[in-house]
Formats: structure tokens, C-alpha cells, sequence
């Protein structure tokens, strides 16, 4: 068995830049969660800004079509930790009032 995702996060960690949505057709989804992954790490590390890493995951989940929750969850164990809510937003988006379950536009 191949550890896809490893192989995925090497990638990332050594990417310059994201990949177009185009070019990742060929990879399973293992694959591009440890590039997200790695990606974001190397840039966190590289701008010192956790939060922004954690946005431009988001949107290359978005992206790459890969499950929001199964990437989110590298982020925290806390639903209310700054790095996730800030990956959900580049996800969906969208904010969410902390003491509101329903999404809301961060534009409004």
C-alpha cells in the first residue's frame, strides 16, 4: 500500500506555489490533502501568519474538491480555534457568528 498522502505532503512542503484546479485531475484526493496540507505549513512558516496558511487551504480544498471536514480537522480539535474558522471562510466563504450556527456572508 502506497502512502498517498505522505507523498502529498512532500509535494506541498516543496511547492512554490499552488497548483491549478486543471492540473490536479490525475491525483486521488489522499494525494491532494497532504499537498493542502504541506502547502500551507511551508507558507505559515515562510509569512509567520497561521491564519492566512489556514484561509489559502481552505480555498484549495475548494478547489480541489476535497472533504472540507477531513482537512479542517489538521487545523484544530477546537471548532472555535482562529486557524479553523479562518479555513472555513476560505472554504465556504463565509463567516459564522460564534454564537449563531448560521453562516453568514463576511461582506453584510
Amino acid at each position: 500500500m502506497q502512502n498517498h498522502f505522505g507523498k502529498g505532503l512532500k509535494a506541498g512542503l516543496t511547492a512554490e506555489s499552488a497548483w491549478p484546479a486543471a492540473q490536479v485531475s490525475g491525483y486521488c484526493k489522499e494525494y491532494l490533502r497532504g499537498f493542502v496540507l504541506g502547502f500551507a505549513h511551508t507558507r505559515a512558516q515562510i509569512t509567520g501568519d497561521d491564519n492566512n496558511a489556514a484561509f489559502e487551504a481552505g480555498v484549495l480544498s475548494r478547489k480541489y474538491s476535497l472533504d472540507k471536514d477531513l482537512v479542517a480537522e489538521f487545523f484544530s480539535a477546537s471548532a472555535k480555534h482562529p486557524s479553523r474558522a479562518f479555513f472555513l471562510v476560505g472554504y465556504e466563504g463565509k463567516l459564522q457568528d460564534k454564537d449563531d450556527n448560521q453562516p453568514q456572508n463576511p461582506l453584510s
